[in-house]
């Protein structure tokens, strides 16, 4: 078995088309397409099925697919380990973020940190929506992301760090009437601009309109998060946000914020790994500096509870319990 070709296979998978595979790779389309060819020859099944949009993968190329990525970390580990031997851990970490999210704020104190403690680690970060995070994961293509966590999915480990409620957040001339008190009734005056449907943030944007019994007055979908303010600094719509987030655009663009939904609802971010395979070292170092940054940013973005009055009686066991934060509604 020529172990190239397995690597070939990985990265057409990867990127979903020959022909941009052989880009990357610098080699011939011809010369790919017979190392495929051969690859299947020696397995006795197709691994590709090919189309005018590309390439995805077969039953059978899911398998060798996630076999030979298991291949690449382990070589990827041994050669870690033997440089670890005489120096510090060194290779490639893949990172996801969920858009629309505080990860965002992560990303830049935690390459400054990587750089500073292990300069031969090279970080990749890849912002997406949190199936295609967690499908990444789990098929080995990825080493951890920060993601929202809606329903928990086997094989993965979720490490919550911050838990939100969302916000409004939008112009004057969306939220200028709008009391800052939360009423269900006034989601049937704003005009809201969200994410697409496969989205954490809309699927429990969408179950805080349900509850509320009021469709939604929707002006666009927005995929990237960068448009999606933009939208709102511009007058369009309003937008849903967890409160870091919607607190720093309004900070930014000068916009109004206001309630979104019950505040014992909430949306949580973790640090998610998968727990199908053994990290390499160099994974295991940048996990450790991604949690303990998480957290510290966590503590940062988390507001200081009020302090009881001395007078005040502390809450007895008949008091009015707040029922626990969830992640999610069901979205109905």
């Amino acid at each position: 078995m020529d172990l190239r070709r397995l690597a070939f296979l990985v990265r057409v998978i990867d990127a979903g088309s020959i022909t941009r595979a052989a880009e990357s790779l610098r080699i011939a389309q011809p010369a790919l397409s017979q190392h495929l060819l051969l690859l299947e020859r020696h397995y006795g099944a197709p691994l590709l099925l090919r189309g005018k949009r590309g390439v995805t993968p077969t039953p059978a190329g899911h398998v060798v697919y996630r076999h030979a990525r298991m291949l690449e970390r382990q070589l990827d580990e041994a050669r870690a380990e033997v440089r670890a031997i005489s120096g510090a851990p060194a290779g490639r970490v893949t990172i996801g973020i969920a858009p629309h999210s505080p990860a965002r704020a992560l990303i830049q104190p935690l390459l400054h940190a990587v750089r500073e403690k292990y300069p031969d680690i090279l970080i990749h970060v890849n912002e997406n929506f949190e199936g295609v995070l967690a499908a990444d994961l789990l098929l080995e293509r990825m080493d951890m992301a920060f993601t929202y966590e809606i329903v928990p999915r086997p094989g993965l480990r979720y490490e919550a760090l911050l838990s939100e409620p969302l916000l409004l957040v939008g112009h004057v001339s969306i939220l200028g009437d709008i009391p800052t008190a939360w009423e269900p009734a006034h989601l049937r005056d704003i005009p809201v601009l969200l994410p697409g449907a496969s989205h954490a943030l809309r699927q429990l944007a969408d179950a805080v309109f349900s509850a509320a019994q009021v469709r939604p007055r929707l002006i666009a979908e927005i995929e990237s998060f960068e448009t999606l303010s933009g939208a709102a600094r511009m007058g369009l719509g309003a937008i849903v946000a967890p409160r870091s987030v919607a607190v720093d655009l309004a900070r930014r663009d000068k916009l109004l914020v206001r309630p979104f939904g019950e505040p014992d609802i909430h949306i949580t971010l973790s640090l998610c790994v998968t727990t199908q395979d053994k990290p390499s070292t160099a994974a295991r170092v940048v996990h450790g500096l991604a949690l303990t940054l998480g957290q510290v940013i966590a503590a940062r973005l988390t507001p200081a509870q009020p302090s009881r009055k001395p007078d005040q009686p502390a809450a007895g066991r008949h008091a009015r319990r707040r029922p626990p934060a969830s992640r999610a509604p069901a979205s109905g």
